[in-house]
């Protein structure tokens, strides 16, 4: 049964967002805040108590203000988070949970401690704390509204890293508003795929239950079958997503995700087919929010059904003359100037809702003629075939003008095909002078480019190959008959795969779409080369993670009559993943 979609938003009582002198955290002890993945429970009263035994680590002689945390379990990022509050310390999130996102941060000055559950020597082991009595600890724990809490880490546009603070009445009020938004009331438990050191992933994933007496996972699933798992045994579940992993978990049976209560959406354009595809097998309201590090909430609509932005509460939306979002809202800067510019071009309409038009950076002058990367993009994307897209301006030889280049995620496609059908809709002086085809973008975690992939992609002769992906053992044999119309192969994954690049950040993994186009495709087209194109996949599922260097068997059953393949990828008699592809008769 459909649930009927999210009424109409409280406005937010009244109160002032910045007025708040002091935020109370964590009352009621007995309270639970927190299921560990063993599926223990863990209280208020025990987050404190183990926070005030860490907090022992801290010299607070030393003039040094901030702390280093980088966790992901969420249990243990919220102990250090806690821990270094009650100590009057900030706290420093890294980038990313790579060398080379703590290098941008523990070299830093005014360090004082770096907390961590990683795999490396140096700084304090919070899991090591978990294992300790806790130390007595007060009932809760007092933070005043002025005080610099978090520092966060964004790319940007330029692709370095640009350092953001937020205040205690910046993050807290933000939390506030969003519980009366979207009217969650105490009880809620919180399933989050995104990390916590984003401020999107910090706040659903940690913020919103701490301070709406609800519960969060440990842990961060990635699998749909682990995803769908946790939302069957959930009640008044939340879910924090990101749009790729969205457009998987589309995939899912129907009813598979009827214990969640909403689906929270973010970081990046969410498309209308998955929004539409989503809403069709799972019937979950689908919130959509708009926002970034630098700014906090701007506006969110219910998706698919709308396809403009409503105004968070507060938060006031004006265009300029050149379409250009000025943002007033209480969550900016102290020392943000009111209203704000920002990078985003839109059309306000007479409701007060706005249209967004994408961004001020989009738009690029190519030999005299405008165009909009955004509009080119979704061209492309338009395409029969194209699963992803980024168009990038860079400089030509000799840094005089730019140029745009265009990475594509497409097996459907190539080059040639792609620049063939933008020559039919625009100038060709617009269109990009170099054309990449690769089988799926460099993303984060939350679903955001990683720049220096996406160059480094775009600087390749070529697009990937599987050669880049496996190593197959034995070639000389090149695969096992194992039976009537079945087969083997077996396979080292290189570590240096282009397909690990952010994917993800401190914990890389193979993403699903380079397990069927790298690793099943290329064989079962060179077992049957008469076969057309694939038709539809078939009880796909991906059940454990296939990691950098992991040795792998693939199993492919074939059935010609049905023009369809079966696969099973195991590592040491542990299934990865596992299927069945149909194709057409003949290649289109």
């Amino acid at each position: 049964m459909d649930r009927s979609p999210l009424a109409p938003p409280l406005w937010w009582g009244g109160h002032s967002l910045v007025s708040t002198p002091s935020f109370r955290l964590l009352a009621g002890s007995a309270h639970p805040v927190c299921e560990l993945e063993s599926g223990d429970h863990r209280s208020r009263g025990d987050l404190l108590g183990v926070s005030a035994a860490l907090a022992s680590v801290f010299d607070l002689d030393q003039p040094a203000s901030r702390v280093v945390v980088a966790c992901r379990s969420r249990y243990c990022l919220a102990v250090a988070l806690i821990a270094a509050w009650s100590r009057g310390l900030s706290v420093v999130l890294p980038p990313a949970l790579t060398e080379g996102g703590l290098e941008a941060v523990l070299g830093q000055d005014g360090i004082a401690a770096f907390l961590h559950d990683l795999d490396r020597p140096d700084g304090h082991y919070v899991p090591n704390w978990l294992e300790r009595p806790p130390s007595p600890a007060r009932e809760a724990l007092t933070i005043q509204g002025d005080r610099r809490l978090v520092t966060f880490y964004t790319s940007g546009t330029t692709g370095t890293y640009q350092a953001i603070h937020k205040t205690a009445s910046q993050l807290f009020n933000e939390a506030r508003m969003l519980l009366e938004t979207f009217q969650l009331e105490a009880g809620f438990h919180v399933i989050a795929t995104v990390p916590s050191y984003h401020i999107y992933g910090l706040l659903f994933g940690f913020l919103l239950p701490l301070l709406g007496e609800g519960t969060f996972e440990e842990g961060t699933p990635f699998f749909p079958e682990t995803i769908r798992e946790r939302a069957v045994g959930c009640d008044r579940g939340l879910l924090v997503t990101v749009p790729a992993h969205l457009a998987v978990l589309a995939q899912l049976e129907p009813g598979d995700l009827a214990g969640l209560q909403r689906v929270f959406c973010s970081t990046a354009p969410l498309s209308q087919q998955d929004a539409e595809t989503f809403h069709e097998r799972q019937r979950v309201p689908l919130i959509e929010v708009f926002g970034s590090t630098e700014t906090g909430g701007i506006a969110w609509r219910v998706r698919p059904h709308e396809p403009n932005w409503r105004p968070l509460p507060g938060i006031v939306v004006t265009a300029g003359e050149d379409q250009r979002l000025h943002l007033d809202s209480p969550l900016l800067s102290p020392t943000e100037s009111r209203p704000s510019a920002c990078q985003d071009r839109i059309e306000l309409l007479p409701s007060g809702k706005f249209r967004h038009l994408g961004r001020m950076d989009g738009i690029v002058k190519i030999g005299g003629k405008r165009i909009a990367i955004r509009h080119l993009e979704n061209t492309i994307l338009g395409l029969a075939g194209v699963e992803d897209v980024v168009v990038v301006r860079r400089k030509r030889s000799g840094g005089r003008n730019e140029e745009l280049q265009a990475l594509v995620a497409t097996t459907a496609l190539s080059e040639n095909e792609i620049h063939s059908a933008l020559t039919r809709i625009f100038d060709t002086t617009v269109l990009p002078r170099r054309i990449r085809v690769v089988d799926a973008l460099p993303r984060t975690s939350t679903g955001k480019l990683e720049l220096a992939a996406v160059e480094a992609q775009l600087s390749r002769k070529g697009g990937v190959s599987s050669e880049c992906l496996f190593a197959r053992i034995s070639p000389e044999r090149g695969h096992d008959e194992l039976g009537p119309n079945e087969y083997g192969f077996e396979f080292v994954i290189r570590p240096d795969c282009p397909y690990f690049e952010g994917h993800f950040p401190g914990y890389a993994l193979l993403p699903g779409v380079a397990q069927i186009h790298e690793l099943v495709l290329p064989q079962v087209r060179a077992l049957r080369s008469s076969w057309g194109a694939p038709s539809r996949l078939e009880r796909l599922k991906f059940h454990k993670p296939i990691r950098p260097g992991d040795s792998l068997r693939l199993r492919l059953r074939i059935d010609d009559e049905r023009l369809a393949a079966t696969f099973e990828v195991d590592r040491a008699d542990e299934l990865c993943s596992s299927g069945r592809i149909f194709f057409s008769s003949e290649d289109l």
